[in-house]
This record gives C-alpha cells, structure tokens and sequence, in this order.
C-alpha cells in the first residue's frame, strides 16, 4: 500500500473537518476557542492548507464531540485506490 502525501491527508482531514463542521451547531470559532487554537490555524485545517497535527486532532475532536476516527474516515480507503 502506497502512502499517502501531507497534501492527500490533508485534503481528506479537510473534507471530514468541514462536513463535521456543518453537521454541528457550533460555529467554527467556537470549535476552535474549545480546542483551544487559533481561528488561523483552524481555517489552516479547514483549508487543508496545512497537515493536522495529532494534538490539534485530539483536540478538535473533543470540541466536536466526535472520535478523531471521524477526521481520518477514508485515508485507508484512498491508500487502496491508489495502490
């Protein structure tokens, strides 16, 4: 199995923050002021213009509610297409 770039992670994290997001009732400034990181960084993510990192994560996971599982669905997925 192939691995996958910065960018293609960060492009499926991307996709799975904004759909999460959308499904929630906070805003994401709320998200980012319970996770505890700045608005920046969180356009950043939700951008994908930059690579999640584990703590950030864990920790806008927490403020969503939701399993980091949740904002990694389908990085196994896109490793088996591009093999």
């Amino acid at each position: 199995m192939k691995a996958l770039t910065n960018q293609e992670v960060a492009l499926i994290i991307k996709c799975n923050l904004r759909r999460i997001q959308n499904q929630s009732i906070l805003t994401k400034e709320r998200v980012a002021e319970l996770a505890h990181i700045s608005m920046e960084r969180y356009n950043q993510y939700e951008t994908g213009a930059k690579l999640m990192n584990f703590c950030d994560l864990v920790k806008i996971a927490n403020a969503l509610e939701v399993k980091t599982d949740d904002l990694l669905d389908g990085i196994l997925d896109f490793m088996k297409k591009n093999n």
